[in-house]
């Protein structure tokens, strides 16, 4: 294949394209790129493991003065509860419980679904996602069923995947009828109603680049739940006491992929709800965030600057006239 693309034979040797005596297009990228970039900070430092970095760890180290991370943005015209189409009625901080609750309403209707008087006092829990083993889906199960078990808290859960996990949630289903609700596949609007009807976003992946529903969740006030990896870990500031005092929290971390950790913190996310203070707090820090494109954009733009060695300002002033 190397002699078919005709490329020039010094590029065949260790530290050039061959890569276990094969041809490795993924390491020719990163040996012969000005820059490689990906999609979070802390991504950028965990593809540098063995754990992380799928066979390409070692490659990555000997570049890593070249790599850097760059968080996603979302589109936060179309991810805005403020005029959401999807949505049966719009809300900002200011009227979200009036505005959640309708979105709620409205959720529970499109899935023929009402839960039980106990659970409607109780926060909802939301998943939207492949249901596969990097997503989290077993960690998910076993922890929302000791839950169930012992607390008043339901969930609804839209996603595909492995059928053994689809199985499992459908027993859930079938278990808890009035407090779990399955949706196998996906729906933009189920989408976008869960995202703004769920009072927490549940995300127990167990490797994540960089993530886009916790930036959502958080824009339409639903404080998500997530493992302390990728993305996750770069946009969501744990509920600790101390976050909780400076005002800076918008979440629940946990630390360990397994399923005593989720369930854990699962129990915090309960306990934060219960909080008629510290509830809302969370809820408006995490609505004031900012994860639209234009930050990340400009990070880039910077990148390109000094890669082509023009000032950020000349580069600026490129794109505005090419704009206009």
């Amino acid at each position: 294949e190397f002699q078919h693309l005709e490329l020039p034979e010094a590029w065949w040797h260790a530290e050039g394209v061959e890569f276990y005596d094969n041809i490795s297009m993924l390491k020719a990228g990163i040996v012969y790129a000005d820059a490689v970039t990906t999609v979070s900070r802390t991504y950028a430092k965990e593809i540098l493991t063995p754990e992380f970095g799928c066979g390409m760890d070692g490659v990555l180290i000997n570049y890593r003065d070249k790599l850097s991370g760059i968080l996603n943005g979302i589109d936060a015209h179309f991810w805005n509860p403020a005029d959401d189409p999807y949505l049966a009625r719009h809300y900002g901080i200011e009227d979200r419980d009036t505005g959640r609750a309708a979105n709620r309403a409205a959720l529970f209707s499109q899935l023929d679904w009402q839960p039980g008087e106990a659970a409607t006092a109780a926060p909802l829990f939301g998943f939207i996602g492949r249901l596969v083993e990097q997503k989290g889906a077993d960690l998910l199960v076993s922890a929302a069923s000791r839950i169930l078990d012992h607390h008043a808290a339901s969930f609804i859960i839209i996603g595909e995947g492995q059928h053994e996990y689809t199985e499992q949630l459908m027993e859930l289903q079938h278990t808890y009828p009035d407090r779990v609700r399955v949706f196998i596949g996906y729906s933009e609007e189920l989408a976008h109603l869960l995202e703004a009807a769920a009072d927490f976003f549940v995300m127990p992946s167990r490797y994540e680049p960089c993530g886009l529903n916790q930036l959502y969740s958080m824009r339409y006030g639903t404080p998500p739940v997530v493992h302390h990896v990728g993305g996750l870990a770069d946009t969501v500031t744990d509920a600790t006491a101390e976050n909780l005092d400076n005002g800076t929290a918008t979440g629940v971390v946990y630390y360990r992929p397994h399923q005593d950790a989720l369930h854990e913190a699962l129990l915090r996310a309960i306990t934060l709800f219960d909080d008629p203070v510290l509830w809302p707090q969370i809820q408006q820090t995490a609505m004031r965030e900012d994860f639209g494109w234009n930050h990340s954009a400009k990070q880039y733009l910077s990148l390109y600057a000094k890669l082509s060695g023009e000032s950020t300002g000349q580069k600026e002033m490129r794109v505005t006239r090419a704009k206009k």
